[in-house]
């Protein structure tokens, strides 16, 4: 009777323990390291018990353990050709394959259909295209995805600054805000909405309007994350430097956390640039004239010829 029972060596108990985390892990979405941490725990929790304090289930470990073990099985499940290849025809034959190999439809992830013909599935089909209402619906993509795609290529030019990113953003935004406010998502699709019969039209005017503020969300929640940055630094873009107060140039060294910056000091040359400033607009002259009748030192002074 006893060749016949083996008995469980500690070895096959710390392995056994090992597997029983990494399921319970993978089953309740803990992560790696945070595992590790629980059995380290279990380790000190529990130091007179053998197979705890033998117990190792690091982050390679577990990965191990989860992908060649436990499973995430792999492999290449044979279709049936469809020959009319129906959308009816195709989920049914889907469905009845996945469910002769035990694969439940509930955790698939996702189901590609690249050989399938161009009408494949009500929602993917040409045909939405030709209709009116995907004539409608593209003629208002092409309205907004212009917007987009016109702040997009600012932001990508080369000489755009962190200055620029209020003006280019906040002129996105407003723009986007102003087709809600108006309802005015294009003249063509503004055609074809009048055509259509009112609960139609219903439906996309409000699809649209979903649309765009789900944009205007998705901006606002990146961008508004350092907008008091952006708004500090903005005044930069100014050309005409009367306009520029001094409390800006305080308020863009905080916000950029500028050291060593002597703020009297900054106030001095502050005052000197806006005296220069005035001398080159009463005179009338080009700045590279003024260069040379202005050398350092009596930039400010008064009997310097206008």
């Amino acid at each position: 009777m006893d060749e016949l029972i083996i008995p469980v060596g500690e070895l096959d108990k710390v392995s056994a323990a090992g597997t029983v985390f990494v399921y319970h892990g993978v089953k309740h979405s803990h992560s790696y390291v945070s595992q590790a941490c629980t059995v380290n725990i279990v380790k000190k929790i529990f130091p007179d018990c053998t197979s705890g304090h033998n117990i190792s289930c690091g982050k390679t470990k577990s990965h191990e353990i989860c992908c060649n073990v436990l499973g995430v099985k792999r492999g290449l499940i044979g279709f049936i050709e469809q020959a009319t290849e129906t959308a009816i025809g195709i989920k049914n034959m889907l469905k009845g394959v996945l469910t002769e190999n035990d694969v439940d439809l509930k955790k698939i992830v996702s189901l590609g259909a690249n050989n399938t013909n161009m009408n494949y599935g009500c929602n993917h089909s040409v045909y939405f295209f030709q209709s009116h209402d995907g004539q409608c619906v593209l003629y208002f993509l092409q309205n907004i995805l212009f917007d987009l795609q016109r702040s997009n290529l600012q932001l990508q030019r080369t000489n755009t600054t962190i200055v620029d990113l209020l003006r280019i953003i906040g002129s996105l935004v407003t723009s986007l805000q102003r087709r809600i406010d108006t309802n005015y998502f294009g003249f063509k699709s503004k055609q074809i909405l009048n055509e259509l019969p009112k609960e139609k039209k219903d439906a996309l005017s409000k699809s649209f309007l979903t649309y765009i503020q789900r944009i205007i969300q998705y901006i606002t929640n990146y961008f508004d994350q350092n907008r008091e940055l952006y708004e500090a630094v903005s005044f930069l873009s100014k050309t005409d430097i009367d306009n520029i107060e001094f409390d800006c140039l305080i308020n863009c060294i905080f916000a950029l956390i500028v050291d060593g910056v002597e703020l009297d000091l900054l106030f001095i040359d502050y005052n000197e640039i806006l005296s220069t400033l005035k001398i080159i607009k009463r005179s009338g002259r080009s700045l590279r004239d003024l260069t040379l009748v202005l050398p350092s030192g009596v930039k400010n002074d008064p009997t310097v010829e206008n």
